[in-house]
Order: C-alpha cells, then structure tokens, then sequence
C-alpha cells in the first residue's frame, strides 16, 4: 500500500485489520508507523491503532519473530486476542497464523507472558472483544473435537463471530461446514 505524504509517496506494509480501517483514496488519515532498516532495506509498517502497532512492537522482541511473521499474526488474528492468548499461555492459538510453528508459538508465550498481560492491563479494548475471545475458543475447540481441522474451524468461526453466542457459533459453524465442507 502506498501513502502520499505532501507529495512523497511511501510504501507501507499494513496488516489485515488496518488495511480494512483505511478510509477511500484522497482522503486523510493517520497511521502510527514502525520503519525498520536493513543492510538490504528500510521498510515502514503502518498500523491503524497505537494498540496494534505495540503489539507488533512487542511480538519482534522475540527472536526469530520478525516483522512478517507479525504481519502474519496480524493477519489471522486480532492484536488483542494475540496478547490474550500469549498471557494464558495459550500458544496453540498462535499457531493459526501463517509462519508460526508450534516451536516458535511456545518461545512467543513463554518469553513473553508478562509483558502481555501488562500490555492488556493497559490496551483500550470493548469489553465485548474479551469476552468473544472465549466464545471463538471454545467454539473452535467443539469443531476440532468433532474432527474438523483447527485451521478450518477457526476461520469459519471468525466470519459469524460478532453476531452469536458460543452454541450460536457452534451450531452455525457446523451447518456451514456440513453444506460447504
């Protein structure tokens, strides 16, 4: 994606969530930015709220965590069920993302378990957002324990989640699933 900023265009690399907050081309917005240089290159990564952009600040403390694997994370997950998941040791839920290794999703949470929930201690999030983490967990886990795969589960999960409960999800999930496999 590209940012014209007083006529100097600049490519930035955003995630999933950031790119759908972005309003229509011509028009203003704000981004926080993380730029990161290389002997090979600099590139910047643009986030919609401050909240992500830590996040990702907080997922490149860990080693072999770079800025795509971030992105990726980004990408399958919210920046606040990240936190979540890596303050309740939950490192199977990192995992869904694109890039992340059972390895290297136990290496996320143990060396950064504190610092995530001092994190969320801090974030402004809805409530409601917390609250929906564990409805979409439990709901993938009824789906995997009816033999589904984890990856399917959650994304099919993922696109009722706002409008239902747990059972609501459950049941929704599996009529789709059952109709489109």
């Amino acid at each position: 994606m590209a940012i014209d900023c007083h006529g100097v265009a600049y490519e930035l690399f955003v995630s999933l969530f950031t790119k759908k907050d972005l309003p229509n081309v011509g028009e203003e917005v704000l981004l926080y930015t993380y730029v990161r240089t290389t002997d090979r290159s600099t590139n910047i990564y643009g986030f919609s709220s401050q909240n992500e952009r830590d996040c990702f600040l907080l997922l490149l403390q860990v080693s072999g965590v770079g800025p795509k694997i971030c992105l990726s994370v980004f990408f399958s997950i919210t920046p606040h069920e990240a936190l979540k998941a890596i303050s309740y040791k939950d490192a199977n839920f990192l995992t869904k993302a694109q890039g992340v290794s059972d390895k290297l999703a136990l290496r996320i949470v143990t060396e950064l378990e504190k610092k995530a929930r001092k994190a969320l201690s801090f974030s402004i999030v809805e409530v409601k957002k917390e609250e929906k983490y564990d409805e979409i967990i439990k709901a993938v886990e009824a789906l995997v324990s009816l033999g589904y795969q984890k990856e399917k589960a959650y994304e099919v999960v993922r696109s009722f989640e706002d409008k239902m409960s747990t059972e609501e999800l459950i049941r929704s999930s599996l009529k789709f699933m059952s109709n489109f496999g």
